[in-house]
């Protein structure tokens, strides 16, 4: 009768959505779920959460930018909307406390209105009751969210400051992906004000927290962004070292298919 109850749930779900042809899939803690994302459909989700419940859910993401939306069972306003930029396959997390329970759903699109597709995964990772820091956590997304805007509207300046606002909070709460996001983010805010040399001490401290998480694929990455900085520096033997390991990286990866 419950198996029945939920499925009769999710079909009336499914049917209020308009211009929605397949119901949303139902996020199971620790199930990953992967997909082919295109900016005709966007790919739909839901999770039961009790009031006072924390949900931290992990999207490994393609290269194209995405938009996403958490909403009510309604589906009518967002609670929160993100727009992710592009960026090499990381590990993007959306998290949230419910204020009351009921099915919550979750909205993923492409940001680009083309042909171009990427595949991607999206895991419920953890659904329990609310902690000390969970409150911290969802202030810090909201923080990369008004940082990614202005560095949208090339606000570069008015960036730069929540970017370190969201740096501090992922140190304190010992967010690791997120601290090296954080980085990263400045050091490329930091080149947008052709603040070279700041751009750079930003990617190599983003270098050494990825090398810190064994992450080679980010790792690569900030080696790539030094090796631009130290080019436009015009420190030429340095740079081509950078760029050298960062090749060395991806073609190792490319070995194991990664």
């Amino acid at each position: 009768m419950k198996f029945l109850k939920s499925s009769l749930l999710l079909l009336i779900l499914a049917l209020e959505v308009k211009g929605q042809s397949v119901p949303p899939i139902r996020l199971k803690p620790g199930k990953k779920v992967e997909a082919e994302l295109t900016a005709v459909k966007p790919h739909h989700y839901v999770v039961r959460l009790r009031a006072g419940q924390y949900m931290n859910i992990v999207v490994e993401r393609p290269t194209t930018a995405m938009v996403v939306r958490l909403s009510t069972r309604s589906g009518i306003g967002a609670l929160q909307e993100f727009h992710w930029p592009a960026a090499p396959q990381v590990r993007e997390p959306l998290c949230w406390i419910a204020k009351m329970g009921g099915l919550y759903r979750i909205e993923l699109a492409a940001a680009v209105f083309d042909d171009s597709a990427g595949k991607y995964s999206i895991t419920l990772e953890k659904i329990r009751k609310s902690g000390a820091n969970d409150q911290s956590q969802v202030e810090l997304q909201q923080q990369f969210e008004a940082a990614r805007t202005l560095d949208a509207k090339r606000e570069y300046a008015q960036a730069v400051t929540i970017w370190n606002q969201a740096l501090a909070g992922a140190r304190a709460l010992g967010a690791h992906e997120r601290e090296a996001a954080a980085l990263n983010a400045l050091g490329s805010t930091h080149e947008n004000l052709s603040q070279f040399e700041k751009a750079f001490r930003y990617f190599e401290q983003a270098m050494e927290v990825h090398r810190a998480m064994k992450d080679r694929i980010g790792e690569g990455h900030a080696l790539r962004n030094m090796g631009n900085m130290a080019r436009n520096l015009g420190q030429v033997l340095k740079a081509a070292a950078y760029q050298e390991q960062a090749l060395r990286y991806k073609t190792e990866l490319a070995r194991f298919g990664v």
